[in-house]
């Protein structure tokens, strides 16, 4: 039997990162919220590992789950570059400590299960609040609110909808229908073309456990061998396949998968010589997926907001992509209270113009700063995969010999940039290098 029409003040769509950190920030704040998942569970043992950088370690810490977090992964300190055909290493740093002290926290290398156990394990009535198998299939606009239908039958309430459901979001899909019927300028029509795929990535789980390494082989890919049996190989996908729509990406077989094993077999990634095929025949699970890059330039339509994987993807190298979505988070619940108040739980009823000025603020403050994130990861995938006649110059011969400050300077230009969310307090962190306050970071985008 169909459940009963429901009403909350949020209603969630997708789990993942973005969903339960977004699900934990409106928690604190007593935010009467229900998330919903398509699948049947909350937190698969699936996918490959999550880094978190300071900012995004910042937040959590703020939500009071950060040594929750720090007992599920692991502490990414020593990072070694690595000519995957000679074996022969080219720079061993300790970015790590460097991190530490410029911004207060080190880097935490997590599988991506441990990371959802963990944030799923911090939500209170997890049996109320996070449903599964609830697949969203319309969303339609109410006087005060919004009415999300699922497939079984259901539907939800709310003032609200977020959407947190990735790359193939049904939120940003319906987001965009609604902006046809009420302003059909609101969606730049280059937010619904192709978005660049240049690369697939092959990930899996070993029962081997290497060193944290990054290691080039010509002509192939990217390879990111990580702590806890984790594996992250990206190659270059044929020309003709670079570029994919936005609703969809390219699929691969078995028969794919497998030629990507072949070629990489003989690649060394530490230093006694072991080879790649050491982690292939100890593999625990594995896949192949595609990986799209973007940033879209509207994420919002009158009470409906996507952000997260929905609204920009990067590939996997720089590690930035988690962290921009638990960025997001923080971003939006920042936004609702300063232009509804902050004490959203006990407001029946939020406002749409007051609605429209906090996503509005929301793609303010991400648009600029994440499209150039995005575009930084890819240049270095690309670096990594000697995809520009230059990049075997510079991964070999100029990498090897550059500050460590100059390497990570990238990364703190994000970290400097991170959220912080109103209201709770985080541990005391020693720091030689500030964060900006919101007007400085927005005078940066």
């Amino acid at each position: 039997m169909a459940e009963k029409h429901t009403k909350h003040q949020v209603v969630i769509v997708g789990g993942g990162i973005t969903g339960l950190t977004l699900a934990l920030c409106l928690q604190h704040l007593k935010v009467d919220y229900v998330l919903l998942e398509a699948y049947g569970s909350i937190a698969p043992d699936v996918g490959a590992s999550i880094l978190l950088f300071p900012h995004g370690q910042r937040i959590l810490d703020q939500l009071g789950i950060l040594d929750k977090l720090q007992s599920a992964g692991l502490p990414q300190g020593i990072l070694d570059y690595r000519d995957g055909v000679t074996g022969q290493s080219l720079r061993r740093s300790n970015f790590g400590d460097i991190f530490r002290r410029r911004h207060g926290y080190s880097l935490l290398w997590s599988s991506r299960h441990r990371i959802l156990r963990a944030l799923h394990e911090a939500v209170a009535e997890p049996q109320q609040r996070l449903l599964v198998n609830k697949r969203v299939t319309r969303i339609d606009s109410l006087p005060e609110g919004v009415l999300v239908h699922t497939d079984d039958g259901s539907a939800y309430e709310a003032q609200i909808v977020v959407g947190c459901d990735g790359v193939h979001s049904t939120v940003r899909k319906e987001m965009w229908r609604h902006a046809d019927l009420t302003d059909p300028q609101c969606v730049p029509e280059a937010d619904r073309g192709d978005v660049g795929c240049e690369y697939g990535c092959f990930f899996a789980a070993s029962k081997c456990t290497p060193v944290v390494t990054e290691t080039v082989e010509p002509g192939a890919g990217a390879l990111i061998s990580l702590q806890d049996g984790q594996v992250v190989l990206g190659r270059g996908l044929d020309d003709e396949i670079r570029n994919a729509p936005s609703t969809t990406s390219p699929r691969f077989t078995k028969e794919d998968k497998e030629r990507v094993l072949d070629r990489f077999r003989d690649v060394v990634f530490g230093d006694n010589g072991v080879r790649m095929q050491e982690l292939f025949d100890n593999l625990i699970r594995s896949g192949v997926t595609a990986l799209p890059h973007y940033t879209l330039r509207k994420w919002s339509s009158g009470r409906i907001i996507a952000i997260g994987d929905a609204v920009h993807k990067f590939n996997p190298v720089a590690g930035q992509g988690g962290n921009s979505c638990i960025d997001s988070c923080a971003l939006l619940v920042n936004a609702l209270q300063e232009h509804l108040g902050t004490d959203l739980a006990n407001m029946p009823s939020w406002p749409l113009p007051s609605l429209s000025q906090a996503f509005e603020d929301v793609e303010n403050a991400s648009v600029g700063k994440v499209t150039t994130l995005v575009e930084e990861s890819q240049n270095m995938i690309r670096l990594l995969s000697w995809r520009r006649w230059y990049d075997k110059i510079m991964y070999r011969y100029i990498v090897p010999y550059l500050p460590a400050y100059f390497l990570l300077q990238p990364h703190s230009a994000a970290i400097v940039t991170g959220v912080r969310l109103r209201g709770p307090s985080s541990s005391p962190r020693p720091s030689t290098i500030g964060y900006m306050t919101r007007k400085e970071s927005l005078g940066n985008q």
